[in-house]
């Protein structure tokens, strides 16, 4: 489905009609041909649509009151589209958001929505060359260590995008999560290695291609994000 913000005629449009897709990049709106997309059997798409399942249920069996809750919750945390435009989820699809999140990390799904703040973003990073064979790419993510922020750098929810030119910059609409580092046994590390995620999500990286991670922090018990750092990097072997 498009989405359309108008103008004098449209002012911004993102999104398929028909066989006609409306997308944007650096320079601005561009419209293409719009590709039927194939059904993905692979283990995470079958786990992702599990963990979808297994919300959906848990929804149903909620009182009206918890459902209300959630709706109120909604209200009070509007989300952004593609689009930039601000918008409010309904009950039971932020309900799925926040728990679909937690079964993603491993954690018990809520009934009730979050009473706390989402947590402070991580600490700066960057992408540092990482091979864990002769030959291979690989990379990781390197913290300038801060005693006094110690937390700062656990519960990291990592998405990433590969691209093959490195001029593009704007990749919302191909990041894939990555992984989830706790990073907090039995002291905070100063690097993250994410060669064996990004292999497993990405396949063999060229040497040139274009490497985007986005990590925010998680809070295991809500499912809410702090807001993203960004960093990026070119492969190299």
């Amino acid at each position: 489905m498009a989405k359309i913000v108008t103008g004098h005629v449209v002012g911004q449009i993102s999104g398929s009609i028909a066989g006609t897709t409306y997308s944007r990049n650096r320079y601005g709106q561009y419209i293409r041909n719009r590709s039927v997309p194939v059904a993905s059997h692979t283990e995470y798409a079958t786990n992702a649509k599990a963990r979808l399942g297994a919300a959906s249920e848990q929804w149903r069996n909620l009182t009206n009151e918890e459902r209300l809750s959630w709706q109120a919750w909604a209200n009070n945390n509007p989300i952004t589209d593609v689009l930039g435009q601000t918008r409010i989820l309904a009950g039971n699809a932020a309900f799925n958001q926040i728990n679909t999140r937690l079964q993603l990390i491993g954690e018990e799904m809520l009934t009730l929505p979050p009473s706390d703040p989402p947590p402070l973003a991580p600490l700066p990073f960057t992408i540092a060359p990482h091979a864990p064979a002769p030959g291979t790419v690989g990379a990781e993510l390197a913290f300038d260590q801060d005693p006094a922020l110690n937390e700062r750098w656990t519960q990291l929810y990592v998405t990433a995008a590969v691209v093959h030119s490195q001029g593009i910059n704007y990749v919302e609409n191909l990041l894939k999560f990555l992984g989830y580092y706790p990073n907090d046994e039995p002291e905070p590390s100063d690097s993250v290695a994410i060669s064996n995620e990004l292999f497993e999500r990405f396949g063999v990286l060229e040497e040139g291609y274009k490497v985007v991670v986005y990590a925010a922090r998680i809070d295991p018990d809500t499912g809410l994000l702090s807001s993203r750092y960004r960093s990026e990097w070119i492969a190299v072997t």
